[in-house]
């Protein structure tokens, strides 16, 4: 969910790659601090302590990006609830908790890349994050003409990029030969 709405711009996207990392961080340090200290209520601590590190860092966020902390912050709190929903059906499963920065990097690079895709092809533009708000750099606009495909700015559009990316990915991980006809 984050990623169709946050994914307008890059500004909000490296906002939202950046605040996943950093409550990825402040978990692995609740968790090192409540294995040395209570064994028994471990588990509910490192949320706890995960969660208040994480709201202190949207306090400062706030501070220093008003505005665009301002128009993500249900979405930052949406990213902390789908991270504990993710990392507890990843315990309960009893998967390895080794795989699972290679599956937030790549979940950090496919927001990037959603966000980037959409925001050149649809507005023409990139966007940084900024004291003040978003500093976005009109390329098309510099170059003298509109951008191409403004679907893509659109969460139709997004769907629609995701869909394609999700092809290739299966399509270059699959050894089987990619038949669009459907004949045998």
């Amino acid at each position: 969910m984050p990623l169709l709405i946050a994914s307008s711009s890059v500004a909000y996207s490296v906002i939202m790659i950046l605040s996943l990392w950093v409550f990825y961080g402040f978990y692995l340090l609740a968790e090192f601090i409540t294995d040395r200290i209570l064994k028994e209520f471990s588990q509910i601590l490192k949320f706890i302590l995960a969660v208040f590190l994480y709201a202190i860092y949207i306090k400062i966020g706030d501070i220093t990006f008003p505005i665009i902390f301002l128009s993500l912050l249900p979405y930052l709190y949406l990213l902390i609830f789908s991270y504990i929903v993710y990392f507890c059906i990843k315990e309960y499963n009893g998967d390895k908790r080794s795989k699972f920065p290679i599956t937030l990097l790549q979940y950090s690079i496919l927001f990037f890349l959603v966000s980037f895709i959409r925001e050149i092809l649809g507005f023409g533009s990139v966007s940084l994050p900024f004291v003040y708000g978003v500093a976005s750099f009109n390329i098309f606009g510099i170059l003298g003409f509109s951008p191409p495909f403004r679907f893509f700015g659109t969460v139709a559009g997004t769907f629609i990029m995701l869909a394609l990316l999700a092809m290739f990915y299966f399509w270059y991980n699959n050894d089987e030969t990619f038949d669009i006809k459907g004949n045998s």
